[in-house]
């Protein structure tokens, strides 16, 4: 089976070391290119033509949502990871907005579970739509609270 290449961009030298350092532990995933801005993550697609591309939501010049949109127009194939340390599914809504085939939105937060980009990385490669663990548990916890609240509420006489 081939490997899984990917693009990783973020502002931060830090957070690209570790994209870099948690997906190279996966031998089924290489790092093809990094980036530091959505220009230069936009540039880098169209050199290297990912598999998938890991984007930080807020960049220099251009943020992850609009570099995706970007890639996406000279790479039509190529997945979409939105790596975000801000918890509004507004921006998952927003990258939707290029189709929902293999695409992602998780928390740098969610990171701490090194497996979870790697997870996602591949999901996203298969085509999957995933959103973060967190807005799971949040749709979980309102749906069960509606549920709870409507059982509660007394009938009208």
């Amino acid at each position: 089976m081939d490997k899984i290449r990917v693009l990783v961009a973020d502002d931060s030298v830090l957070m690209q070391a570790t994209y870099r350092k948690i997906l190279e532990t996966d031998s089924g995933l290489i790092i093809v290119a990094t980036a530091s801005d959505g220009p230069e993550a936009v540039r880098m697609a169209q050199d290297t033509v990912p598999d998938v591309a890991v984007l930080d939501i807020k960049m220099p010049d251009i943020n992850g949502i609009e570099a995706a949109g970007q890639i996406l127009a000279s790479c039509p194939d190529t997945g979409i990871v939105i790596v975000s340390a801000y918890e509004d599914a507004q921006y998952f809504v927003e990258l939707l907005k290029y189709g929902s085939k293999g695409k992602a939105y998780i928390l740098k937060a969610s990171i701490n579970d090194i497996d979870l980009l790697i997870r996602t990385v591949r999901g996203v490669a298969r085509g999957e739509t995933i959103l973060d663990p967190y807005f799971t548990k949040s749709i979980q916890d309102a749906a069960i609270e509606g549920m709870v609240m409507e059982q509660e509420e007394p009938e009208d006489q």
